[in-house]
């Protein structure tokens, strides 16, 4: 019994100590499971339901994983409702009315009107009022055959006005895809046959001022520039998604998914990484460089990251060439045609990266636009890799000698010097 009453005791504490359900692995190839939590002497592991209490010394660990917590809330459903600041309407003569249905950021849009290429407008709009420079991005997944074209796309127009200016880059059922753009109010667009805009493609539509540029993307990361134009517009407009079905009598359903707009949108589905030359690889969106350190978007990392030490700072996925030829190159930046335009690093700020070259002068280039990687130095490792530690925001940390703390590991790492990671950003530890 007098055993049994400490180990009720420190059963019952130590979940409430920041620790975690995971696996622990020894260097005999034994796995304990159980709350986990990092002490001096080594790491703590209990487990009320096996009836054990165990401490394994630092040298005993070759891995500690603690598995990802699923969330348990529920999926929103399908509704017949807007979301916030956005609304919907027909614009022109349209017999039939129009409605939408959305899902996060998935939009089902039920349009008639004859179309959006005449003197006068025809079509159901699903739309934001906006001010100043705004961009929009979707992938219209489908376009139901109304008639062949019948079409959907991406507009920012002056007012809800069936004469208003406007811009737009659009897809049809059957007929390839367009740029449009009215100039002046109630005369017939600018229409600039896409042909190989078609069903499935992803879409942009930018303003900067009073230029309007569209672009286009087979996967939502690597975008070309379709058609830029100028239009004076009002500061205040109206941006959205356009679809008409070609037919007086007849309602047409497209779906846009992934729908975003704003003011600047990154590439959701990748987040930038900052290699350091000694391989440990920082996941985070650099909001400012100097040469100096880099601050990140959303605050500090688990540790400052001098600029001096970092080797390259990637923004796109990378093929196979040109992440191993980015590894030896010279400074410089990679840019999604795949040229390089050499030039020593010197300043991030916000979505502008900026470079001195002595054959290109000062260049300036759009990180989501423009770059894939900047190199700032050779990626040479510097150190002997005794442990890797996985972070919960996609980092990874590489060291040469680590030692545990109070909920806490302290890692020797060559380019960043002592980092302290808490315990509950760990996703996984492995030694070697």
């Amino acid at each position: 019994m007098r055993f049994l009453i400490p180990f009720m005791l420190l059963a019952a504490c130590v979940p409430t100590l920041c620790a975690r359900i995971a696996t622990v692995r020894t260097t005999s190839g034994r796995d304990f499971v159980g709350h986990v939590r990092f002490i001096r002497s080594g790491i703590l592991i209990v487990n009320s339901g096996a009836n054990f209490v165990v401490t394994i010394a630092p040298t005993n660990v070759t891995d500690v994983f603690f598995p990802q917590e699923i969330s348990s809330a529920p999926t929103e459903e399908m509704g017949d409702g807007l979301p916030a600041g956005w609304r919907e309407m027909e614009v022109g003569t349209v017999k039939l009315s129009g409605s939408t249905r959305c899902e996060r950021n998935s939009f089902t849009v039920r349009g008639a009107g004859l179309n959006m290429e005449g003197e006068a407008d025809s079509f159901h709009y699903v739309f934001q009022q906006v001010r100043g420079d705004r961009e929009i991005i979707a992938r219209i997944s489908t376009i139901q055959h109304t008639a062949p074209t019948a079409k959907a796309g991406l507009m920012m127009r002056e007012s809800i006005s069936e004469y208003a200016r406007n811009v737009m880059i659009a897809a049809t059922a059957e007929r390839g895809g367009a740029f449009q753009s009215r100039n002046f109010e109630g005369h017939a667009p600018q229409v600039m046959a896409q042909p190989d805009i078609r069903i499935g493609t992803w879409l942009k539509l930018r303003r900067r001022g009073n230029d309007f540029t569209a672009f286009k993307s087979e996967n939502g990361r690597h975008w070309t520039m379709v058609e830029q134009t100028q239009l004076p517009m009002r500061e205040e407009y109206y941006v959205g998604l356009a679809v008409a079905s070609a037919r007086e009598d007849t309602v047409n359903w497209t779906t846009f998914d992934r729908v975003r707009e704003g003011v600047k949108l990154s590439n959701e589905d990748f987040t930038p990484q900052v290699e350091l030359v000694s391989g440990s690889v920082i996941s985070g969106r650099p909001l400012f460089a100097n040469n100096q350190q880099i601050e990140f978007v959303g605050g500090l990392k688990v540790v400052p990251v001098p600029t001096a030490r970092v080797a390259r700072i990637i923004y796109q996925p990378m093929s196979s060439q040109v992440a191993w030829r980015s590894r030896a190159s010279a400074a410089g930046v990679w840019v999604q045609s795949g040229d390089f335009f050499e030039g020593e690093f010197q300043q991030i700020d916000g979505d502008k990266l900026r470079v001195s070259s002595v054959l290109y002068g000062i260049r300036t280039f759009d990180v989501d636009e423009d770059v894939v990687a900047a190199v700032l130095a050779n990626l040479t490792r510097t150190q002997q890799s005794t442990v890797e530690v996985d972070i919960n925001d996609g980092s990874r940390l590489v060291g040469s000698s680590f030692v545990f703390a109070d909920g806490e590991i302290v890692l020797r790492e060559s380019a960043l010097g002592d980092v302290r990671v808490p315990a509950f950003q760990i996703r996984e530890m492995r030694v070697r």
